[in-house]
């Protein structure tokens, strides 16, 4: 039951971001997070630095960064590279001949590198002491999915990977995706791909103690 997914075709009606701003304004008041903020909320941040009200990531109204317009045209989906954090050095080779996930997510730098930061906090991970930014883009022959997936609470992640493996929603076509981040580079756009329509463009390495400073400043 996707009850707080919203899917819609276009982004009119929908609040936008100031330009250098993140996509996140307090539930009480008008005042709109900056992109350092974010990355510390509910560590050093735990109220809105204007009210005061106590805060937390789910407490948040969630705006469209204004480049994140432009991603309801599917055309432009080509046009950028895509980022995707791991601690896996052959990332995508690993991928392709260990088919048993068959769909990734990959979207802005910021994004990236905030899933990467937040998988390292994962106890499974934390050992790694380097981690890998790829940069990739989509495969022209994509088929992407009309309407885009809006993330409106904080059970909508588990109902987004409900959507991963629903053969009805996605038609057999196995393209991609659309969503919005509340988390991620809040008002962000990122996909759920599948990783054979995806091309590799770079890989560089991370320090995983580097990921935390590197957030903060990718955006």
């Amino acid at each position: 039951m996707l009850y707080n997914l919203l899917m819609v075709t276009n982004h009119e009606g929908w609040p936008v971001s100031p330009i250098g701003f993140s996509g996140l304004s307090c539930f009480q008041c008008p005042y709109v997070l900056s992109h350092a903020e974010v990355a510390q909320l509910g560590r050093t941040l735990r109220n809105c630095p204007s009210c005061g009200v106590i805060v937390n990531p789910h407490l948040f109204n969630v705006s469209l960064l204004p480049e994140s317009i432009d991603l309801w045209d599917s055309a432009n989906l080509f046009n950028q590279s895509w980022f995707h954090a791991t601690h896996m050095e052959n990332w995508m080779e690993e991928l392709l001949d260990d088919y048993e996930e068959p769909l990734v997510h990959v979207g802005t730098r910021g994004a990236a590198l905030s899933r990467g930061r937040d998988n390292r906090d994962d106890t499974r991970k934390t050992y790694y002491d380097t981690w890998y930014l790829y940069e990739v883009m989509l495969r022209p022959d994509t088929q992407v999915i009309p309407s885009v997936v809006f993330d409106l609470g904080e059970d909508a992640p588990a109902l987004v990977s409900d959507l991963e493996e629903s053969e009805e929603y996605w038609g057999g076509s196995r393209g991609v995706l659309r969503y919005v981040n509340q988390y991620e580079n809040p008002g962000s756009i990122s996909l759920i791909v599948d990783p054979r329509r995806l091309k590799v463009i770079s890989k560089s390495t991370i320090a995983a103690k580097e990921l935390d400073n590197l957030y903060l400043s990718s955006f």
